[in-house]
């Protein structure tokens, strides 16, 4: 293929082409250097001229992260207009695409997904439809996805499908009302479903021998869903629907409904599986077994819990409001809400303690104290299933409490549907994982039946074990983004890097939740000889760990701190708490 102009030449004053790119139907992409040692893309416009220079005027002033960046729009001294962009040094999906006949990994289609909806969703805020999405226009570089030709990519141009059309698009993406002139953000959607089906199949929906044959495919024939995994059949129906009124109203709903059938989200929630007679059976035999066992039953328990955590956040509101009233605003309301909540959660447990002890205080004065005695085999494991027990619906209520009022830690933005449900169901998991295994870990060690203190070491290497879960559980869900990671004092262990690609690697993991879980006196907070269910201060000490151990192993530190404020209050209340004999007892 021959182009105009050679390496090392100057038609552009103050750029130096440095080699050839690509020629298309719009003219030809050079790759330069500007006289400054910049490095740019320089479009020469041959054909379509006055159509390309009127949408990039649109597009001079756009800035995102997923688009390529126009610069400038020059003019030569033969009056050939030249663009000059961003230039883009990673592949195109269209190039992956050729070495993935079978499609790709679910993992990378979601990367690629997410991409190409962020810089869309941006375009269409501003007004503009792209109205020629292609894997050749989409590139990826250092992990972040990039949309090309944004609003200039007027006719069609060839590609790995050389079927074309004089319409605006490429004939295999183009959306069957651009056949009457109608264009609209469902062009892009319609487009996006085609290039979700290419990525997860390998294949187009819509081919043939020519452009003709394309076209009345697009018009009247469903496309092959049978070669799709059944959970995404309907996602990429939808978004190839003929009308499109029919289809996703936007690319963030396509991608959120994609997001939502990778994971088997649910609409309907689940229902309880605990009848009344056995919460009725419970209750009674909680009250003629000892006062070490006398937990309030499961259904009890998550209906007080929920009243509290409804009651406390009213009140963390309240104080909120009256704290806006006086102009201070020193602390962030969300903190009011959530330890008003905390505090709903601890005042309904001691109710129901209070209730249910309080009938036994005649009796139990008479009683003669015993020596303190460590729990035998069948009450540990009767107390260490409760805890597990409860730890699944206080992690559930508390990161409710925590998505509703810090939306931007576990999703996009400040809305709730922005929620990331890859990662909100990463934290959750996790959050359970890490609390059982503190649970567990001294009810398996000698130690605790001696009275002794268990050895951080144990909890060090459970850190390890959740590092290690919490990494497939990562992989698993498709997490693509935990925040920011912190600048800590090592960022490598030996030759292995502890963040990848902004996201931590297993070796990450492993060194936060070691250091996490083996510098924290466990044994402390979840013995059911403290002094008192939960304690606040344990929670701060337990907040400085999770952040120590960011500043010490780069990780991602609001992650890093959100978890340890939520795996200190699930463990404390979800612990077993022994009665302590009272001073009237003693005495006697």
């Amino acid at each position: 293929m021959k182009f105009t102009f050679t390496p090392e030449s100057r038609p552009l004053e103050g750029f130096t082409i440095k080699r050839a790119i690509y020629r298309g139907g719009f003219g030809e992409v050079y790759y330069a250097k500007s006289d400054a040692g910049r490095e740019v893309a320089l479009k020469l416009l041959q054909n379509n001229a006055d159509i390309e220079l009127r949408g990039v005027q649109q597009c001079l002033n756009l800035s995102h992260p997923n688009l390529v960046t126009i610069f400038d729009v020059r003019q030569d001294g033969d009056g050939d207009h030249w663009i000059v962009m961003e230039y883009v040094s990673g592949l195109t999906l269209d190039t992956v695409l050729k070495n993935s006949p079978n499609g790709l990994p679910m993992e990378t289609v979601r990367k690629w997904l997410q991409g190409m909806t962020d810089g869309l969703s941006y375009l269409h805020s501003r007004g503009l439809v792209h109205r020629d999405m292609k894997p050749a226009n989409v590139f990826m570089e250092n992990g972040v996805v990039k949309i090309g030709d944004v609003g200039l990519s007027k006719c069609i141009s060839p590609s790995r499908h050389s079927a074309q059309t004089q319409s605006v698009g490429t004939v295999h993406y183009m959306a069957p009302e651009v056949a009457k002139g109608k264009y609209g953000r469902e062009v892009d959607v319609y487009a996006m479903g085609i290039i979700l089906y290419e990525m997860l199949t390998g294949e187009l929906p819509f081919d043939g021998e020519s452009t003709g044959e394309i076209l009345m495919k697009h018009l009247s024939e469903e496309p092959d869903l049978e070669k799709l995994p059944p959970r995404l059949k309907g996602v990429v129906a939808n978004a190839l629907m003929k009308d499109p009124s029919e289809r996703y109203s936007s690319v963030e709903a396509l991608n959120r409904a994609f997001g939502q059938a990778v994971l088997g989200v649910s609409s309907e929630p689940e229902k309880s599986t605990h009848q009344p007679e056995q919460a009725e059976q419970l209750k009674a035999t909680s009250q003629s077994v000892s006062p070490k066992s006398s937990a309030p039953n499961a259904g009890l328990f998550l209906m007080n819990t929920l009243a509290g955590v409804l009651k406390g956040g009213l009140a963390g509101l309240v104080i909120d409001y009256l704290v806006a009233l006086l102009g201070i605003r020193v602390v962030s309301p969300e903190l009011f809400v959530l330890l008003g909540a905390i505090a709903g959660v601890l005042w309904q447990r001691r109710r129901i303690r209070a209730s249910q002890t309080g009938s036994k205080r005649v009796v139990q004065t008479t009683r003669v104290q015993a020596p303190r005695k460590f729990p035998q085999a069948a009450s540990r494991s009767a107390d260490a299933f409760g805890s597990l027990f409860a730890a699944v619906p206080i992690s559930a209520l508390l990161i409710a409490c925590l998505a509703v009022l810090k939306p931007t830690l576990l999703g996009t933005s400040s809305q709730l549907e922005s929620l990331d449900l890859g990662l909100l169901g990463m934290f959750f998991t996790v959050t359970v994982l890490a609390s059982w295994v503190i649970l567990l870990v001294p009810y398996f060690r000698k130690e605790l039946r001696k009275g002794k203190k268990v050895s951080s070491v144990n909890f060090a290497l459970a850190g390890v074990v959740i590092g290690v879960a919490a990494y497939g559980v990562e992989k698993f869900l498709m997490v693509e983004h935990l925040g920011k990671p912190s600048e800590g004092m090592f960022t490598q262990l030996g030759d292995h890097f502890l963040v990848n690609n902004g996201m931590p690697s297993i070796c990450g993991y492993i060194a936060f939740f070691a250091a996490f879980l083996g510098f924290r006196n466990w044994q402390l907070m979840t013995s059911p000889f403290r002094a008192k269910r939960f304690s606040v201060g344990a929670v701060i000490v337990t907040v400085f760990v999770a952040w120590l151990a960011t500043a010490i192993f780069t990780f991602p530190s609001e992650i890093a701190v959100a978890w340890g404020v939520i795996i200190a209050c699930v463990t404390q209340l979800a612990a077993p708490l022994s009665e302590r004999p009272s001073r009237h007892r003693r005495a006697q």
